[in-house]
């Protein structure tokens, strides 16, 4: 059986930004397994009757698990740090555990984010470059097949703390149709129950259904020095 590994940040990361391509991957038959640096707990508690701030650690940890139990996730596992602190943590502690899991599990292919971490969050550019680095680390012992580098559509004029996301159309080598999988990945992101408030402030989620970013999903393929191969491809 091959597989998949992919390594974010926070819980929701998996299936907001890649629940669709998570989903049919199971469905051709890989084992996916994610690799959560954080349990979210620096988030907001937007439904203070749902759950209370001090709460969100192991509310945010069980709506990951629901998640991955929607998408068909197989392995999950926390790297224990908390959210936010990831540009305290020596470089070589975060890359050695990746090392880690990459050589006991030896994924086919592996997602991480974009450079930019997408919506410029500090934890998200810094998985991105723990990731890369250990895929380039003379102490691996595994070799992917494939490494992709999630991103967003830059055409939508998205902005995050004033900066656009994502990069255009043109730039990417992958593009994922989800219209299929579409009703999974909305119930795996309605899993995260403790953040939909923010989902429907940002015009992802209305009346229980997602709104944005409905038809499809983003990669740029690089290889292991982060160079990008210049593909076009409809499937991961």
């Amino acid at each position: 059986m091959k597989k998949a590994m992919l390594i974010y940040a926070h819980p929701d990361d998996e299936s907001i930004i890649t629940g669709g391509t998570i989903r049919k991957m199971v469905e051709k038959g890989y084992e996916v397994d994610l690799i959560c640096a954080t349990r979210g707990e620096a988030s907001t508690a937007y439904d203070r009757d749902y759950v209370k701030k001090e709460h969100l650690p192991e509310v945010r940890e069980k709506e990951l698990i629901d998640s991955c139990q929607v998408l068909g996730i197989s392995k999950l596992y926390f790297m224990d740090y908390l959210d936010g602190s990831l540009k305290t943590i020596p470089e070589d502690e975060g890359v050695g555990k990746l090392i880690k899991y990459l050589n006991e599990e030896k994924p086919n292919i592996v997602i991480t984010f974009e450079p930019d971490g997408i919506s410029h969050h500090s934890d998200h550019k810094i998985i991105h470059s723990w990731t890369m680095k250990a895929l380039s680390s003379r102490e691996i012992d595994t070799n992917p097949e494939k490494i992709y580098w999630a991103t967003e559509d830059r055409g939508t004029g998205r902005l995050k703390k004033g900066k656009a996301m994502g990069h255009f159309r043109e730039d990417m080598t992958t593009i994922i149709d989800i219209t299929g999988v579409i009703d999974i990945k909305t119930e795996a992101i309605k899993c995260h129950r403790s953040q939909i408030k923010a989902l429907e402030n940002n015009a992802l989620i209305e009346d229980g259904k997602l709104i944005r970013r409905n038809k499809e999903e983003f990669f740029i393929r690089v290889d292991a020095e982060g160079r990008k191969i210049n593909v076009k491809e409809d499937s991961i």
